[in-house]
């Protein structure tokens, strides 16, 4: 299976007046690490069978450790879970190699021709499996 490294630098605009990083920010960050997980996995493939979006169910969401202006984040995305017709994606944001933040994100796969949810088997599934 696939697994993605997406760096993000900490910036002022992503610090609170507690001088750390604001935890909407962190919200962000995953979602960013999440595009480019979707990208590694052939976003060409997805558009011809138009599965236009993934789409963030639910979120589980555990703060480690705070991260603060200038640090270097690696954010890691790989599959926790997909059986029974759930796609669960895992993340970790590690500041200096630590966790920082962790996070289980359900998602949803959505047919962009229906609106409608894209069904989590056959194709799909060997597609996501690697």
């Amino acid at each position: 299976m696939i697994t993605t490294t997406t760096k993000i630098r900490v910036f002022d605009c992503h610090i609170d007046g507690n001088q750390h990083v604001n935890q909407a920010r962190y919200f962000e960050f995953l979602q960013s690490a999440r595009l480019d997980f979707w990208l590694a996995h052939g976003k060409e493939w997805f558009d011809e069978r138009k599965i236009g979006c993934w789409v963030a169910e639910y979120a589980e969401v555990k703060f480690k450790r705070q991260c603060v202006l200038g640090d270097e984040l690696d954010i890691e995305c790989s599959w926790h879970n997909l059986d029974n017709g759930e796609a669960w994606v895992a993340q970790t944001i590690k500041r200096a190699g630590k966790p920082a933040v962790t996070a289980l994100c359900k998602l949803v796969f959505v047919n962009t021709e229906t609106g409608r949810p894209a069904k989590l088997e056959g194709e799909l599934l060997e597609k996501l499996r690697g």
